[in-house]
């Protein structure tokens, strides 16, 4: 029974991953890994199967998510080598509500949270996509490019004069936010506060996405481990280990909305993190869902209305 639960979650997890790249490539993929490990080379198995999962196929946005992002001033800054694109509705706002995409996803994914924001604050919406993401240059991503964007971002906002009222995070997208202040705790220094966090189904560690990139690509879930272990920096490892040794979350506000269902941000893992950032001195708030998974979480009504009740 335990083994059939398993094989049933790792199915619904690879059915996470488009399968864009033609078969005949995802089977070449899967060879010359599994040569690799045949010949005893584990590492450069995990770290070519981690390279492989860095680049992610390009988010297919539907006509109304799209119609969403005509309405914003677009312009691009470089991060770490890549063009980014960056989308802002009402601009001559001065206060800033910064959105941040997940892994494999993009800004267009997050048009119902930026639609209902936009309807019910007064503020200035900002997003990005991410590199290898979007709109955006590369065709490889990394978590710690995630964080060093987000960190431009805020920098650009402060340079303008804003002030950024809170980071909107969902997925890898929400735990780059948590990393970005423990990693640069003097970003927020100009404006002489930080920003709240609202994270929506952050995962402490990619673990599950790994696994279902490897059920997909028919690859040994042992593999995991050492992508694990080539996957810096590890979000898991800092925030367990360091998170309340630091006062990088002291009086920070944080809303953490977590499905119960979700089979990538796993529930339990949610709790330490609302654990550790209180440890650490964060104002946190947690709200649970069911029914709606890892996605459906933005675009359901009353999770968009408790995260622009916590922007007002």
């Amino acid at each position: 029974m335990a083994s059939r639960k398993s094989a049933h979650r790792l199915q619904q997890l690879s059915s996470h991953f488009r399968a864009d790249a033609p078969e005949a490539k995802r089977a070449t993929l899967s060879s010359e890994i599994k040569l690799l490990l045949f010949e005893g080379h584990d590492d450069e198995a995990a770290q070519k199967a981690l390279s492989a999962f860095l680049q992610p196929p390009r988010y297919k946005a539907r006509p109304e998510q799209l119609s969403i992002l005509e309405r914003a001033e677009t312009s691009t800054f470089i991060s770490d080598g890549a063009a980014i694109t960056q989308y802002v509705w009402n601009p001559n706002s001065n206060t800033s509500l910064i959105l941040t995409h997940g892994f494999g996803t993009c800004t267009a994914f997050l048009a119902q949270p930026i639609q209902h924001l936009l309807s019910t604050t007064p503020h200035r919406i900002v997003a990005i996509d991410h590199a290898a993401h979007g709109a955006s240059s590369g065709s490889e991503t990394s978590f710690g490019q995630f964080i060093l964007t987000l960190k431009h971002l805020v920098q650009r906002e402060l340079d303008e004069g804003k002030h950024v009222k809170a980071l909107i995070g969902h997925s890898v997208g929400a735990t780059a936010m948590f990393m970005l202040y423990y990693l640069h705790p003097s970003v927020f220094q100009k404006q002489g506060s930080k920003a709240a966090i609202i994270a929506l189904n952050p995962p402490l560690q990619p673990t599950t996405l790994m696994q279902g990139f490897c059920a997909q690509h028919k690859l040994p879930q042992d593999l995991v481990v050492g992508m694990r272990a080539a996957f810096q920096p590890s979000p898991e490892d800092v925030l367990k280990l360091k998170i309340g040794e630091s006062g990088c979350f002291r009086g920070v506000r944080v809303l953490l909305v977590q499905d119960q269902s979700d089979k990538i941000a796993v529930p339990g893992e949610t709790e330490v993190l609302a654990g550790l950032l209180e440890r650490g001195g964060a104002v946190v708030r947690v709200e649970r869902t069911s029914g709606l998974g890892h996605f459906k979480i933005v675009s359901d009504g009353e999770v968009l209305g408790m995260v622009a009740r916590e922007c007002v």
